[in-house]
């Protein structure tokens, strides 16, 4: 900021995306989980009003999903939980997302909570940032190019290469989870 107007004064003000503050205390006895950010990929009302498809195939890209919690689960030994925003409420969502809890409008305080967040691009995942938790960002082979226009923006926050869902494996999670997160003080 200070590069391209060197005179302005910069007023810093809180973003209205994050929880900033504890304004809810945290379930200490909830056991750690993993957080998967959802962004209704077959269902996005805003895709649907400019005509764009954010998938080529989304049954695929939900098995592929369920098999991701899957190797996610059995590697870091913590139970994957769904948080979705609400636009849209899944009338099965054990079809979609398999034997995991699933919660409306609770994203941003699971975010504050997990041990890993897992998504795309929603910007729900700036919680991860404010909260210091690590991310790991995820692609699907099967996501449009104009899905695929959002990543820029992702990958310069969390200055990380969004991953095929299909090659996670132990080693990137075990390092994801270690990843030093002194940058998201600059991001922020």
């Amino acid at each position: 900021m200070k590069n391209r107007y060197p005179t302005a004064q910069v007023i810093s003000i809180p973003s209205v995306k994050v929880l900033w503050t504890d304004t809810e205390p945290l379930n200490t006895r909830e056991l750690p989980y993993v957080l998967f950010v959802d962004e209704s990929i077959a269902y996005d009302p805003d895709s649907k009003m400019s005509g764009s498809t954010l998938c080529e195939d989304v049954p695929g890209y939900y098995r592929r999903m369920r098999e991701l919690f899957n190797r996610v689960e059995n590697s870091l030994g913590l139970e994957v939980r769904i948080g979705c925003s609400g636009k849209y409420l899944y009338p099965d969502p054990k079809t979609l997302f398999g034997p995991r809890r699933v919660s409306y409008g609770q994203t941003l305080k699971l975010l504050r909570g997990c041990s890993l967040a897992i998504g795309h691009m929603s910007l729900a995942l700036d919680q991860a940032i404010a909260s210091r938790k690590p991310v790991l960002l995820l692609d699907d082979p099967a996501f449009t190019a104009y899905r695929r226009q959002g990543f820029r923006d992702v990958i310069a926050r969390f200055r990380v290469q969004p991953v095929i869902n299909e090659t996670v494996g132990d080693s990137l999670l075990r390092q994801t989870m270690r990843r030093d997160l002194g940058f998201y003080a600059d991001v922020e």
